[in-house]
């Protein structure tokens, strides 16, 4: 009885294409064939990707539904790809004219097709019923291509058969393995780099003798001895194969740096400067292995120390912390990576009141040494020994010091070792939280490095680095979680101390330049301690990235865009620098360029699940509306990652999208105990979780007004208001609470105070998400002229609306209706993207 209603056939399609899938499963059913097909048939709290390929193993036919959207799905080639390894006899139901992309053609270009091209597509439907029946009783062959493509038909099934068909996998494989090992010799035998390109010529060459070869085999036989036409099947592949194999041997050579001018990689190289250089992490020789962080303090100072060197380019701290000594070193990998010509490694040995650190200097383009030292001293001589080593290499790549740079090097930090490895010790705390930033909360680590850095100067008050390191976890902390006059001026603080005991510190005027810029919003001043700054730190990566912040925020957004990849050239591994990169691009509505910069942001960070569901997100759906490729990112996910606060955050949001409230609830009630949410409206405040609640009873027809879970949700959020008076940004995610609870007066004057507190001309970035949410409590209050009014100014403003947002989220529900509501969706359209 189970076999005789257990699935049989397999239905793949893509989220938007759910309703045709639907039908052909109700047609395959009423003729009897039983069926599998997402949503429907996967059970209660299974995990989505592991009971879909469970359905599809459990299948013998698995039927494609292929369109556009198909063609872009990625969990549509993961299903096609499983398809082809289960075994199961495959039939893709072509719906519109469209070619499988390149994944997705390795595997159709091989399976007969079945069209339905023309409308209506149910007239195929019958056809479909019928090959599934035939597949099911075992008729392969009874099928009949429907795209006129003998020849390409014989071409494969001839690859398919008897001896071509082995042989050619065999010298597949082999090949392959041939690669690999070529692949590990080349730079381990120091071979030239054109190595790769003439071995993968002579195997592509070589594949069409192995070709021919089968088919003499297969000649043998009287089936093809009876067709001598197939020859031509063979014989063309095998002569395009070798012409190809031919044309990169002769590029390989031609390219090989043996010939002068001819090659890319030299003229790359070419472009690096001879003073370039990456300071690797000192490995760690202590017995005691919690002293990792006195070697990473060791390798920082010295980093900073040659940063101040003008004639270096000093590639910063940030990307190179990803090269642990752990990890084995491609040195020459590294260097090119960085775009530097030298790096230097180093080891650190710290016993008692004794601390011995070794260096090396070396040419990574040719892999030698130019200079090597080791300094076995007592502990008091650790700022000597950084200061030697800086000043060493800076000889040796024939750099000239200014005084100035010489003083700044030869300087101690502090006379107090203990407070120096306080200081140590919170630095490290603060450099993980910076580049966590993008993807989990910094407060913890922030508040235990502040807690150490308050030990470090009680032991040495004249601690000036210690003060601008306790800026700036106070300055952090303030932009991101605690926006409140107790914490900026905890922050105003520790600036005024730096400053007051070294006016000429450059990194005092950075850390003064930071506080006034992230606490007040005081560009000019901001600007002139910034200027002071780059003087003494000229490789500082940071403070190029804070120039950009501002002219991003002063509406320069070229500028901006300049300024960050300029930053990223000092600091190529750093994920914030690449997220701000692509958050700039994203508000210019440059998405291809956001596309590239999450990808390498992804790279660099590929277990941070945000990044990603982000890229699906905003490079996506804010382009084309089309939310298929998020909930295929999400569903790729694994379980951990899908649970965590900021995914469910996002797919609250995109459940809202699709109309989904029994979703919306179900997410809702995830959230509740951790009590905020992270995208409500366009603040970018974290409120009460609640808040979505009551959107979600007024997108209902609800009148959520007199609702005491709401108004104590109101209430939540008012008492955060009165204790961030100043944040604009939470008064305005306020205004849009009490629009939708229909306080309509109280709601409009809360959303102009906010636009009031940080107009665009201020804050040329969060000055439009605040606007934003006064179109929105306009919206809810029947204000529709005031609202149209915004929003066609945003739809062509940077940051303002983009083609995805509009259509889809639910804040703008009420204006659907309104003609000029289209019109403006029609205006935002990308020419990419069709008309519904």
């Amino acid at each position: 009885m189970e076999e005789s209603i257990s699935p049989k056939v397999f239905i793949c399609h893509s989220h938007k294409d759910r309703a045709t899938a639907d039908a052909i499963c109700k047609h395959l059913e009423f003729a009897g064939i039983n069926c599998w097909i997402a949503p429907r048939n996967l059970k209660p709290g299974t995990n989505w990707t592991k009971g879909i390929m469970q359905g599809l193993e459990a299948c013998r036919v698995f039927v494609l539904v292929f369109t556009e959207a198909a063609n872009d799905s990625d969990h549509v080639e993961r299903e096609v790809a499983k398809a082809f390894s289960a075994g199961l006899a495959v039939i893709p139901f072509r719906i519109g004219d469209v070619l499988p992309n390149q994944s997705l053609s390795y595997f159709l270009d091989t399976v007969q097709w079945l069209d339905a091209t023309e409308h209506p597509a149910e007239r195929r439907l019958g056809e479909l019923t019928n090959r599934v029946h035939a597949l099911l009783a075992g008729e392969h062959d009874a099928v009949i291509l429907p795209l006129g493509a003998a020849r390409e038909a014989s071409f494969y099934h001839e690859l398919r058969s008897r001896q071509i068909y082995r042989i050619a996998g065999g010298y597949i494989l082999g090949a392959w393995t041939a690669l690999r090992v070529a692949a590990i010799l080349t730079p381990t035998l120091d071979l030239p780099i054109w190595t790769m390109k003439v071995v993968t010529g002579l195997l592509l060459a070589g594949f069409s003798g192995a070709l021919y070869t089968g088919f003499r085999l297969d000649a043998r036989t009287a089936q093809i001895r009876q067709k001598p036409g197939r020859l031509h099947f063979i014989l063309w592949p095998a002569i395009i194969l070798f012409l190809l194999g031919g044309i990169i041997l002769g590029l390989a050579v031609w390219t090989s740096p043996g010939l002068p001018d001819k090659t890319n990689t030299t003229a790359a190289r070419s472009l690096i400067s001879e003073k370039s250089i990456a300071v690797l992490p000192f490995d760690s020789l202590s017995e005691n292995k919690s002293d990792g962080y006195f070697a990473d303090g060791v390798q920082d100072e010295i980093l900073n120390s040659l940063a101040k060197i003008a004639q270096l380019k000093v590639i910063s701290r940030t990307s190179v912390m990803h090269y642990r000594t752990e990890t084995k070193r491609d040195l020459r990998q590294i260097a090119d990576t960085l775009a530097v010509a030298n790096v230097l490694e180093g080891t650190v040995r710290r016993n008692g009141n004794r601390v011995r650190v070794s260096a090396e200097l070396i040419n990574a383009l040719n892999d030698t040494t130019i200079w090597a030292d080791s300094y076995d001293r007592d502990l008091t001589d650790i700022f000597a020994i950084q200061s030697e080593v800086a000043q060493t290499i800076a000889t040796k790549l024939t750099a000239t010091l200014s005084p100035e740079e010489r003083k700044s090097i030869q300087a101690k930090p502090t006379e107090n070792l203990e407070a120096y490895d306080l200081y140590l010790r919170a630095k490290k705390l603060i450099l993980v939280a910076k580049v966590a930033v993008t993807s989990a909360s910094i407060d913890q680590p922030m508040k235990n490095a502040l807690a150490l850095l308050e030990q470090s100067v009680l032991i040495d008050p004249k601690f000036t680095l210690a003060y601008c390191a306790a800026a700036e976890a106070h300055d952090f902390l303030y932009l991101t979680s605690d926006q409140t006059p107790e914490r900026r001026a905890l922050g105003d603080t520790a600036v005024n101390n730096a400053l007051t005991l070294q006016p000429d510190l450059p990194e005092a005027h950075l850390a003064k330049a930071r506080h006034l810029y992230h606490c007040y919003r005081d560009y000019d001043q901001a600007r002139q301690q910034l200027a002071i700054a780059k003087r003494g730190l000229p490789n500082d990566s940071e403070a190029t990235f804070l120039q950009a912040l501002m002219d991003r925020r002063q509406g320069q957004f070229e500028k901006a865009i300049q300024e960050f990849n300029e930053a990223v050239g000092h600091d190529p591994r750093n994920p914030v620098l690449l997220h701000e990169l692509a958050v700039t691009l994203h508000g210019m509505r440059q998405y291809e360029a956001e596309s590239e910069a999450l990808d390498r942001t992804i790279e660099l960070q590929p277990d941070q699940p945000m990044i990603k569901l982000e890229k699906a997100a905003y490079a996506g759906f804010m382009k084309t509306g089309d939310d298929s490729a998020f909930w295929s990112t999400l569903a790729a996910l694994p379980p951990s990652a899908a649970e965590d606060a900021a995914v469910l955050s996002i797919r609250l949001d995109f459940a809202l999208h699709d109309r989904d409230w029994v979703q919306a609830e179900e997410l809702i009630k995830k959230l509740a105990p951790g009590g905020d949410a992270l995208h409500f409206a366009y603040g970018g405040r974290p409120v009460p979780v609640k808040s979505y609640s009551i959107l979600l009873s007024r997108l209902r027809g609800e009148k959520p007004g007199l609702n005491s879970e709401f108004i104590g949700v109101r209430e939540q959020l008012r008492a955060r208001v009165l204790k961030a008076p100043q944040d604009a940004r939470l008064i305005s995610q306020l205004a849009v609470v009490d629009a939708l609870l229909n306080h309509k007066e109280t709601a409009i004057s809360e959303a102009r105070q906010a636009v009031e507190m940080l107009p665009i001309s201020k804050d040329a970035l969060f000055g439009v998400y605040i606007e934003k949410n006064l179109a929105a409590v306009y919206t809810w209050t029947d204000e529709r002229d005031q609202a149209f009014a915004i929003l066609s100014s945003l739809a062509k403003t940077p940051f303002g609306f983009h083609y995805g947002s509009l259509k889809c989220e639910p804040y703008w529900e009420p204006l659907r209706q309104d003609p000029r509501f289209q019109k403006l969706l029609d205006q935002l359209r990308p020419s990419a993207v069709s008309a519904p």
